[in-house]
């Protein structure tokens, strides 16, 4: 599929270099491209002759009237309509012929064995960002008198209403399934809009969970300003009828815990400094809820890692013009470009608690080669509770003759491990992967450097021991 935006002055979809001379010259790729969806293409002859080879989905632009006005005006060839036909058939051929090694039955769908899949997916991506004092894991012997508040917690959020909306297997809630666990007069739910006269409720309640953050109206797949299903946020906060709730409100229990909803960063400032726990979920999907209150209560111990650095300031991203026709973003991002710019993160990338502790200890090389160094850690539980660590690769270029990351992640591995219990992890790095791409020369180089090498379980390696190494 061909993206919306453009490369080098020219949208994607009508792109010749993209498509034809990368894609398919140089690649190998012998199949068909099609468009992103309405607004891919914006010219018949432009679209086909870069070598993309169907509009989705409505072809505004691939209609047979304007590609005979394109042939009739020589911007369009027979024979390039017909290379593109034919990769189309070539390709549904080779699929029809070939044996699918699955049956696909109507109880496949939401089947048991999928939804227990979904709900492992989301335990074990949820990320423990904030456990002060030990906040969690909540005693559920201890913890009778539990407060939901938030419309979220009553809210069956599996994110986009797009391309990716989950119809057919019925999401849970937070409330329904707390209810489920802990007697529905033990828990109780509390609107945002009723939050603010509910303090003497939160104040006695043995536990507070807030739940907020994103919904498929905030962000998701966005058509035109009628649809109203979603699009880009405006801010990377949260809405700000909860910043002001958790302003108020966060510290009045000192067993309080947010739970996070969203599929991208969530600016934590300054409510963060009002509540002792934070609990990222993302969009957990049908089984979230279920998810949810296991993370919570200590069935699982959260394992998961940031995707993205969370910023202090919402002025630490690139800044971003919602009335231009054009936005150009440079080179860095993320953590790379807080790297470069000295901005310490809130969160950095990486970045995740756990119900326990471990310890990375005897960092080494471990095998070199020409092309490969392997090394090792030994990934330590510390703690007195089960649980998973990602142990990261980071790599930097001393002395590189072009610009580069400070560092950059270039390998991880998740181990599982008993309290007390400890594991090698080995980590990889292809002397291919650490090149840059000379558009001169139109190949990429591998400098012959000795590079630097960190072990840590963040993007933080402050106080970690650099490691340097050569390719032999």
């Amino acid at each position: 599929m061909s993206a919306y935006n453009q490369y080098q002055g020219e949208f994607c979809a009508q792109n010749d270099y993209l498509l034809n001379q990368v894609l398919r010259d140089e690649w190998g790729f012998d199949g068909f491209v099609i468009s992103d969806f309405i607004f891919g293409v914006h010219d018949a002859a432009g679209g086909i002759n870069a070598g993309n080879d169907v509009e989705m989905c409505n072809r505004n632009h691939y209609k047979p009237a304007k590609v005979k006005k394109a042939i009739r005006k020589g911007t369009l060839q027979v024979k390039t309509i017909d290379e593109s036909a034919t990769r189309i058939v070539r390709t549904l051929l080779a699929f029809t012929e070939a044996d699918d090694p699955q049956e696909y039955p109507a109880a496949l769908s939401a089947c048991e064995e999928h939804l227990a899949f979904a709900q492992e997916v989301a335990e074990k991506s949820a990320v423990l960002i904030k456990n002060q004092n030990n906040v969690l894991p909540l005693a559920e012997k201890q913890v009778r008198n539990v407060v939901l508040v938030g419309d979220l917690a009553k809210a069956k959020n599996t994110g986009d209403h797009g391309s990716s909306y989950l119809k057919r297997a019925q999401a849970d809630n937070l409330v329904r399934v707390m209810e489920q666990r802990l007697g529905s007069g033990n828990v109780r739910f509390v609107s945002t809009q009723e939050a603010a006269g509910a303090k003497t409720t939160l104040e006695k309640a043995d536990a507070v969970i807030f739940v907020v953050g994103m919904r498929h109206s905030d962000e998701g797949e966005f058509l035109t300003a009628r649809t109203k299903i979603g699009g880009d946020r405006k801010t990377l906060g949260l809405r700000l009828e909860e910043e002001k709730m958790l302003e108020e409100l966060g510290s009045l229990n000192s067993n309080t815990t947010v739970v996070l909803i969203g599929g991208n960063v969530i600016i934590l400032d300054p409510w963060i400094e009002q509540v002792p726990s934070v609990l990222m979920m993302f969009y957990p999907g049908v089984r979230g809820a279920a998810a949810t209150a296991n993370l919570l209560f200590g069935d699982v111990n959260p394992s998961g890692k940031l995707p993205f650095a969370i910023a202090r300031q919402e002025t630490d991203y690139p800044a971003v013009n919602w009335e231009a026709e054009e936005q150009h973003y440079g080179y860095y991002h993320g953590y790379t470009k807080f790297d470069k710019e000295g901005i310490t993160p809130r969160a950095p990338f990486g970045f995740g608690l756990s119900y326990t502790r471990f310890a990375l200890q005897d960092a080494r090389v471990k095998a070199v080669s020409q092309d490969r160094v392997t090394f090792s850690v030994q990934v330590k539980n510390t703690g007195n509770h089960r649980g998973g660590e990602v142990a990261q690769l980071y790599i930097r270029w001393p002395g590189s003759a072009v610009d580069r990351p400070v560092k950059q992640l270039m390998d991880f591995g998740k181990v599982y491990l008993e309290a007390g219990e400890s594991a090698e992890v080995e980590l990889a790095v292809q002397k291919a992967d650490l090149a840059y791409y000379d558009e001169t020369k139109n190949c990429f180089i591998a400098e012959d450097l000795t590079y630097e090498a960190y072990l840590s379980n963040s993007a933080d390696i402050s106080g970690v021991a650099a490691i340097p190494f050569r390719f032999q």
